[in-house]
Parts: C-alpha cells; structure tokens; sequence
C-alpha cells in the first residue's frame, strides 16, 4: 500500500507493535496506513509513514501518544545521532487535511534515541560479543519452559500440563523459567547483561523499588553460581525531578534539593527521613533515588554471576529462574513471545531475539473494563423500526472498547483466525455493518450525538461489510484488505485479516443492520443481551 487510497488498517498492523495514548478514548482508531519506500527520491534512505485517522478522531493536544514500531536499521549511522546538532532518525509530523491540503503541515518534530547505538554483535571467532543460539530447531537462545513465583527459600515454580504452550501470567508478580543457551562460536560468558523486553512496552509499568531476584541453576557436571543480579529499568530512560503541586523545586524538610541525594547512601539514610508536609519523599520525587518522572519500567536486567561456565549450545545450557517481578499489568494481552539481548560484561555489542518455547499469555482484571460494549441510547440514533416482523432494517449503534489487543494471526494455515462476535438476542437476523458516519450534507452534517464536540471523538470503526477498504479495486491484488464480515443468524462475525489489530482501549464505533424477530420479546426477557 504505497498510495492514500490503499490505505488499510492491516499496514498499520505490520509497521507498529504498539500504540497506546493517555486519553481516556485509547489510541485514536486509525482508518489505515500507507509507505512511500521513495520519499524526496531518496532511493530507499528516507521512508515516509502514513496514518490517517477519520475527521475530527485524531490526535490531542498535550496528551501523550506512544507508537512502538518494527525498525531494523539497514545503514549505518552515529552513535551519537540525536546527541549532536545532526539530523535526528525520525521525523515526525502532523498533517492538515490530506484532500484539502495533502501536503500541509500542522507540527513537526524529530525523534532521536536516548541511548547510544551499539555495533551488534557478529558470529566469529574473533568477535567481542556474545550471542545466542540459533533457532533453526525451534529452542532459540531464551527458551521459556514455566511460571515461577517463589519466596525466599520456597519454590513454587508452575509447570504447564504437557501440549500447553502457554505460560499463564497470574497473582501479584511474575516470574519465569527459562533455558539459556549460547552460540557455539560466541559464547553466553560470565558476567554478561541479558535484557528482557517485556512484551506490550506500553503495558508494564515495573515498580523500581522492588528487588526483583534471579538465579542460574546449572547444567549438571557444570558450574554455575547460583545468584544473578537482576533490576528493572525503562526502555526510554530520561527522568525529571517531580515537583508538588503549586511549588517550583522539590526541597525536603532541611531545604535540600535533589542534588544533595547525589551523595553516597543519601537516598538510603535521608530518603523517607525529611519528608516534607505535602508527603512526597525524596525516594519518590528525586530521579537520582530511582524516583522522579520517568517512562514506565518494562525492562528486566540481568548480570550473569562471575563464577560461571560459559553457555554453548548443545554442551552447556544453564537454567535460569527469574520471580518477584512487579506489579503485574492491569490491562491484559494475548499470547506473545517477549524480546531478549544480550551483551557483554562492558555492556557492549549486543545481540537481540526473541524468546522461544512457550508463549505468556495475561488476562486482564475483571474489574478494569466495563463494559466492554454498550449499545448506544439516543434518540433519532438506531432503532427507528421496533416492531416485530419489521420488513425494512433496523439498526444499532454500537460502540466498542476492548480490554485487549485484536491482531490478526500471521499465518495461512488450517484453523480458527482471529475473529470478533457479536451476538445478537435470539430472533434478530444480522444483515449488515457501516462505520458510524455523520448525517446530512456539507455544513449541515450531524454527528452521533453522544459524541464529544472535539478531536478525538473516538468514532473510530472497523472497515463496513459493503466496501474492500485497504485494497486497490482497479488494480486487483495491491493493497491490504484489513478483514470481511460473516453474518449467520443472530451472530455477527468479523475476521481478520493478517496482521490487522485493534489496539487495546481503543474505542470505536459500529451501526449494525438488523431484521427484527418475528416474536416480540419481553423487557425482562434474559435473552435481550448482546
């Protein structure tokens, strides 16, 4: 999908992870994605993403968006790209109206790493880094095998039954088992950094207080000390001193600012200490305390004991188990594989996976989302034609805001795709599903009454079941149809297409057709539900 109108909600689902916004509406839905591979003529060095977002749903001001993408950089650049007065990697920029003013631009920015670029780590035997294992048996290089959550001394690791290949993340915190295995001719040696990337990004919010614990069970006839020193850190690392309320610098009870915790063991003797009245200590409010505001902990580091054989695939494979991660997230996500990388004792030429085995799977808290779906009550909006045996169509409105993320499994086998079903009371037939439009013509156009004045509406939707949105209908073949619907009696199906996803907390909107049941069913009838 290289043009506008191929825009298709399956490319979005290709290029981003994850997309996740503070506002209370989720990520605004996007209406789809589009790549121009030669922006400028640039001959593939400057790719330009597209997002176009239906009117008046689409980005806040002052409201936090985070877009987690697939990147893989294929030239080379600085390590200190972003760091200098350079160019930075992204740019990123907000667009006017693409049919009134297609190249007009509202805001632009750039976007840089806050790390520095590391060489990765190449196979050979004069290579500094280590690396993992291959995959080509399916065991890869950090291969999850269980559920661990232990106390001190207690082990209470939970193997899954036999055939499940799942890890079923549940209780207060987390943990995991999993086996370690080295590249033959690049070694996992003593004393190496391991990261785990914790899968969705946007989800884990770990608490930099706790001490999460680890340890290396080894290979037998092999050595292995048993503890790992294992802490938690952010994927994107600045931090700000917080400052209360009404107030322009934290200062504690004597007066002192952040810098003075800069001292040795200051924030460990002084930290709750000198709490001022307001009840923000410096263990809270000072970055340098491990406090501060700081982007939401979703990393696990973990720095391999000293006294330690190094791991070689297939002659030394150690075990490690890892616990007293947390908290848990609130907000669920299906089955999915977490990233890993290694490096080091310096911390240096990385190599990155992704885990293999078993997936890990969280179910969201009961208690966060509901409802899930509410019919919409308004009046003029839906259910014009109440009465039984109702010859024309009558229609809902329904609007929808999953606990989860939606995506579309990348792959042509035989077996159940994603789907979303929408089940209708007994006797209703479904015959049809339009995006939530706005009424009448030009400036005399009504929108859904029950939504907001201002962008974002939420008024996102799935693509309707009378059109091809996301492919080329005069060139049959390009583009990316995003999915179809399915309509069997009460039950309105929508399956996806590959890699088309719904993010978490996104809202969105549908106007489903219906044919009325022949029989009138009473107001406390327990089948009137969908």
């Amino acid at each position: 999908a290289d043009q506008a109108h191929e825009a298709s909600q399956v490319v979005c689902g290709r290029l981003f992870k994850e997309l996740w916004s503070q506002h209370k509406f989720g990520f605004p839905v996007p209406r789809g994605c589009w790549i121009d591979f030669n922006r400028y003529g640039a001959e593939g060095r400057l790719v330009s993403i597209y997002m176009i977002f239906d009117p008046l749903n689409g980005l806040q001001a002052k409201t936090e968006y985070f877009l987690v993408m697939n990147v893989q950089l294929m030239h080379a650049v600085s390590s200190y790209v972003g760091l200098s007065d350079e160019p930075g990697l992204i740019e990123v920029a907000s667009m006017d109206d693409i049919l009134v003013k297609p190249e007009g631009i509202v805001d632009i920015s750039w976007a840089n790493p806050d790390k520095f670029i590391d060489p990765p780590s190449l196979r050979g035997p004069s290579n500094p880094g280590p690396r993992f294992a291959d995959e080509d048996d399916g065991s890869g290089g950090v291969a999850v095998t269980s559920f661990a959550k232990a106390a001190e001394f207690e082990d209470k690791t939970k193997t899954p039954e036999d055939g499940d290949p799942f890890v079923r993340v549940e209780g207060d915190d987390f943990g995991m088992v999993f086996l370690m295995r080295g590249d033959r001719q690049n070694p996992i040696s003593a004393s190496a950094v391991i990261r785990l990337f914790l899968w969705p990004l946007t989800l884990w919010s770990l608490d930099l207080q706790r001490q999460c614990r680890a340890e290396c069970i080894p290979q037998e006839g092999f050595a292995c000390a048993s503890l790992i020193a294992c802490g938690v850190e952010a994927a994107l690392t600045s931090c700000r001193n917080f400052v209360p309320p009404k107030l322009k610098i934290w200062v504690d009870t004597r007066g002192r600012d952040c810098e003075y915790y800069e001292k040795p063991s200051a924030c460990s003797l002084d930290g709750v200490t000198y709490t001022p009245s307001h009840g923000f200590s410096a263990l809270y409010s000072c970055c340098v305390c491990r406090g501060g505001l700081r982007y939401n902990a979703n990393l696990i580091k973990l720095t391999l004991p000293t006294l330690m054989e190094p791991a070689r695939e297939p002659e030394v494979i150690h075990t490690v188990r890892l616990w007293n991660v947390g908290p848990l997230p609130q907000r669920g996500f299906f089955a999915t594989r977490f990233g890993a990388q290694v490096a080091n004792r310096n911390d240096d030429y990385p190599h990155y996976i992704v885990t293999s085995g078993r997936y890990i799977i969280k179910a969201p808290s009961d208690t966060l989302y509901s409802p899930v779906a509410t019919l919409v009550d308004t009046d003029g909006w839906g259910n014009s034609r109440q009465f039984k045996n109702e010859p024309l169509l009558n229609d809902y409105y329904l609007r929808l805001q999953l606990p989860v993320t939606m995506f579309g499994t990348p792959w042509s086998g035989v077996g159940v795709l994603t789907r979303m079903d929408i089940i209708l009371p007994e006797g209703y037939q479904c015959k049809m599903v339009l995006k939530t439009e706005p009424r009448g013509d030009g400036d005399d156009k009504i929108a859904l009454a029950t939504l907001p004045a201002d962008s974002p509406t939420g008024n996102g939707g799935l693509p309707a079941s009378t059109t091809f949105e996301g492919g080329n209908l005069t060139t049959p073949g390009a583009g990316y149809r995003s999915g179809r619907w399915e309509f069997d009696a009460n039950r309105c199906t929508f399956h996806f297409d590959r890699f088309m996803t719904v993010w978490e907390n996104s809202r969105l909107y549908l106007n489903i057709f219906v044919l009325n049941p022949a029989l009138p069913l009473p107001r406390n009838d327990c089948k009137l539900h969908i």
